[in-house]
């Protein structure tokens, strides 16, 4: 059974972006926009390279481990005209990106957390900006960033 006073709540989460292409010199962070909606973090994958041949035991696929890879971040975000602007800018522009979990400092969320598993820090580009128009519900900015290389939990 879980501990509950360990579990993470989503509420409070954020989602920044870093003075630099790299989170390795990125120095400081700035939230992609006031309020942030929905996250889908980096996932981690891989490649799966088929070893079966003729003489494979039962007929059954065999695999190894190939490349790894991450998947896409998708978030969505309630917007201001000028936070519209900025993520147009950063429109195919590498950037340092960073996830911050709400357990930091135990629900606070935008800090720069350093303990384990309060971050995920990643490198990539905004690869889609669209505005969908819902009529009965606030119009809401849907974005995707290209993660590139491997993301670090920080």
């Amino acid at each position: 059974m879980a501990n509950l006073s360990q579990e993470v709540l989503g509420f409070g989460t954020d989602l920044l972006y870093g003075d630099t292409a790299d989170y390795a010199t990125a120095s400081s962070y700035t939230s992609v926009a006031t309020e942030l909606v929905d996250i889908e973090p980096p996932t981690h994958d891989a490649d799966a390279i088929k070893t079966k041949h003729f003489k494979s035991t039962s007929q059954w696929e065999t695999s190894v481990p190939g490349w790894g890879k991450s998947g896409d971040v998708k978030f969505k975000a309630h917007f201001s005209p000028a936070e519209f602007n900025t993520l147009v800018g950063f429109h195919r522009v590498p950037k340092a990106y960073k996830v911050v979990f709400a357990n930091y400092p135990y629900g606070g969320g935008s800090s720069s957390a350093s303990a384990t598993g309060d971050v995920i820090k990643f490198n990539g580009w905004l690869k889609t900006i669209g505005v969908p128009v819902d009529l009965d519900g606030l119009v809401e900015v849907e974005c995707t960033i290209d993660v590139s290389g491997k993301p670090a939990i920080a």
